[in-house]
């Protein structure tokens, strides 16, 4: 212990340290901390985070976080420290908005937010590029940031039960999309760019207010297309 804190000198030391996995439990952080003041806030914004997230412990290497039904209100912008995580699962709270910082959580995978109060996305979501799996339903979404095209590698986006009047012509450039559900919402039109997703498998449109579709959707093969 007496040669580790004589070699870390810096708090962005401390950052390899955790993320490497040289450091088992939090409590040996705590000790370096002592000695640097940089780190112990560091240390801090974690039990921070975890007192803001109703659990008793955040583990700064775990690869999910389950926080269903906690009756969060939001979310703490330190949720972008944990950039292990590769999923999050948020649902059945009460989350009205989402920091940017959630934007950090790069090795993201699955990322579930469905049965909340979210108005909007922030454009931040663009930086989760290994994103497969965006569960947005069941929210008050208004609209959708055109950076969602940048998620190139997302299987599965789920956006019933919203409020959308329109997507961004950008979700054309999803070339992995399997599953879009667009269903029970307020959609007037749909970008014709949406011919662009070859892999899809299921595209539901139904319950919008929809009197027309662009002639590209057809021509998608082996699609289920739902539209009433």
């Amino acid at each position: 212990m007496t040669n580790l804190l004589k070699e870390v000198e810096s708090i962005e030391e401390v950052k390899d340290l955790l993320f490497s996995g040289d450091l088992e439990n939090i409590e040996l952080v705590r000790q370096i901390a002592k000695g640097l003041p940089d780190v112990k806030k560091y240390v801090a914004k974690f039990e921070k985070l975890a007192k803001q997230l109703n659990v008793k412990f955040i583990d700064l290497f775990q690869e999910s976080l389950y926080l269903r039904n906690k009756e969060l209100t939001s979310l703490p912008a330190e949720i972008g420290l944990l950039e292990n995580l590769e999923s999050l699962d948020l649902e059945h709270n009460k989350i009205t908005s989402l920091p940017s910082s959630l934007g950090n959580l790069v090795n993201l995978k699955k990322l579930y937010l469905e049965y909340n109060q979210l108005t909007s996305i922030p454009k931040k979501i663009g930086n989760l590029k290994k994103l497969e799996r965006l569960h947005l339903d069941y929210n008050q979404l208004t609209s959708i940031p055109k950076e969602i095209g940048n998620l190139k590698k997302l299987e599965r986006l789920h956006l019933e039960y919203n409020q959308l009047t329109s997507i961004p012509k950008e979700i054309g450039n999803l070339k992995s999309l399997e599953v879009l559900d667009l269903e029970y919402n307020q959609l007037t039109s749909i970008p014709k760019k949406i011919g662009n997703l070859k892999s899809l498998e299921i595209l539901d449109l139904s319950r919008n207010n929809l009197t027309s579709i662009p002639k590209e959707i057809p021509k998608i093969e082996d699609l289920i297309f739902i539209f009433d």
